[in-house]
């Protein structure tokens, strides 16, 4: 989705060692976008009577876009100096692959599936402020198991998931 926030900032700081103040006046006008699509297929494979074979792979993708323009207040009263050291652009595509694989045993109403995961993560950021690109990639082998009982689960399951683009700092 998309989103518009602006956020005005009035404060004045008092240091109570030095008795001095400042007072920051600020419009930070931000504008996000993100989208994000999934695909998946499994596919899954008895071997025997109790035995079978699970394979999967998941595709996601990954647009997101977080603009902050920061602006002091003027002697007008507006909110028109820009001010560069505050204000920031950043995109990010991410592709996210996960090949999984799993052994599946049941007995009656039991079952145990242990699963081990696949991911490759490629991230590009772009920080379009400082005119920089920072790739990621990233390659993961994560573990997973399951145990069911009747209508009992009980599950330990491994995720990597890199980080929001609101959180992301850009690179000097």
């Amino acid at each position: 989705g998309n989103g518009m926030n602006d956020q005005y900032n009035d404060v004045l700081n008092v240091y109570l060692e030095t008795g001095s103040t400042t007072l920051l006046a600020q419009l930070r006008d931000r504008e996000t976008g993100n989208f994000n699509t999934t695909v998946n297929a499994n596919y899954n494979e008895p071997v025997s009577k109790q035995f079978s074979l699970r394979l999967g792979h998941a595709f996601t993708y990954f647009n997101s876009n977080d603009d902050l323009a920061t602006f002091l207040k003027a002697p007008n009263g507006k909110y028109e100096i820009p001010d560069a050291a505050l204000t920031n652009a950043i995109g990010r595509q991410s592709w996210r692959n996960t090949l999984s694989t799993g052994l599946n045993w049941k007995y009656k109403q039991f079952s145990v599936t242990a699963t081990a995961n696949w991911l490759m993560l490629d991230i590009r950021n772009n920080f379009k402020t400082a005119d920089t690109k920072l790739l990621q990639h990233y390659k993961y082998v994560l573990p997973g198991v399951q145990i069911s009982w009747k209508e009992f689960n009980l599950g330990y399951r491994v995720n990597v998931t890199p980080r929001n683009i609101t959180d992301v700092q850009p690179a000097p």
